[in-house]
């Protein structure tokens, strides 16, 4: 339990961290944009980049994993697509719902969290949950919302958006550049492996005191009704699905039936607020489910961590 604590509380101890310095030092959304392209595009696609690149690919290709937490994330999506919120039913509204709810934060908090609960040799479920999360959910999510938006228009446009996105997303980048170096059986140069570990090691620390600093923003809309339904999808359906799904599959390392479990369970990352800025709705809903989420999963993720390493 020590133990437990003694990882879980540190990690959301720098979000606080960057909450408060954010509040202390009135640092605006400019200050929150510096730091969250610092960690997208160099620091986390070298962490993930080293870690695919050096990793055993039979410790990365776990089907029973890929599957049950495919499967939660995709269960969970589907019913905040189709949950009334009262604050209308297009397409893309509902869209960003979905990622509201099954949009875990997979990277920033599940990586640090799995390397300080199992070892870093050990946060394989994370990257690859990483890489359904930022890549499968996100494409599928943008498709709809180009779709929707873009519904006068040929479908291959909205297609052809998606995938440019896509291409330019450095976190999808850095793993498939790793798996590549992989694949060809290279390893890795000393000062390549130098420059990825030091550069990779900033991701965690800058990452969660980002999401403070995001946190601490003076949020300026109104009221937002439906945030209670997809909080519980979020907390505690998605972990669960996933669970249900654990239980009609192949029995798989504990390790990867852990971290699928205690990965789906953690709260909404910032890909949902990223595709809400970015297409101008649900901006309250996002960010307000991310802040909720994160703080309430303080007690819940910690609980489960507790759980399974007790």
């Amino acid at each position: 339990m020590t133990a437990m604590f003694g990882t879980v509380l540190p990690i959301f101890a720098l979000i606080a961290c960057g909450f408060g310095f954010a509040r202390w030092r009135r640092l605006g959304a400019d200050a929150v944009a510096l730091l969250n392209s610092f960690t997208v595009w160099l620091a986390l696609p070298a962490l993930l980049f080293r870690a695919v690149a050096s990793a055993p690919v039979v410790q990365l290709w776990q089907p029973s994993f890929l599957i049950a937490f495919s499967a939660g994330m995709a269960a969970t999506f589907v019913v905040a697509l189709l949950l009334p919120h009262g604050r209308g039913s297009d397409l893309a509204s509902r869209t960003i719902d979905g990622l509201c709810a099954a949009y875990a934060n997979t990277a920033f908090i599940g990586i640090p969290l799995m390397a300080g609960l199992f070892g870093a040799a050990n946060i394989g479920p994370a990257i690859v949950a990483t890489l359904l999360t930022v890549c499968l959910l996100f494409a599928i999510a943008c498709l709809l919302i180009e779709l929707d938006v873009h519904r006068d228009h040929p479908a291959r446009v909205a297609a052809r958006r998606v995938a440019i996105a896509l291409v330019r997303n450095p976190l999808v980048l850095s793993p498939l550049a790793g798996g590549l170096w992989n694949a060809c059986r290279l390893p890795l140069p000393a000062a390549l492996d130098s420059f990825t570990t030091l550069l990779g090691g900033a991701a965690t620390p800058v990452a969660l005191v980002t999401i403070g600093m995001f946190l601490a923003q003076p949020s300026r809309a109104g009221r937002t009704p439906g945030l209670a339904p997809l909080l519980l999808l979020k907390l505690v359906a998605q972990p669960l699905l996933t669970w249900l799904a654990l239980l009609a599959l192949p029995a798989m390392p504990p390790l990867w039936a852990k971290g699928a479990i205690l990965i789906a369970a953690l709260p909404t990352g910032t890909g949902p607020f990223m595709v809400a800025q970015l297409y101008d709705r649900e901006l309250a809903v996002s960010s307000r489910v991310i802040l909720i989420s994160t703080i309430i999963s303080v007690i819940t993720v910690s609980a489960l961590a507790w759980h399974m390493t007790g």
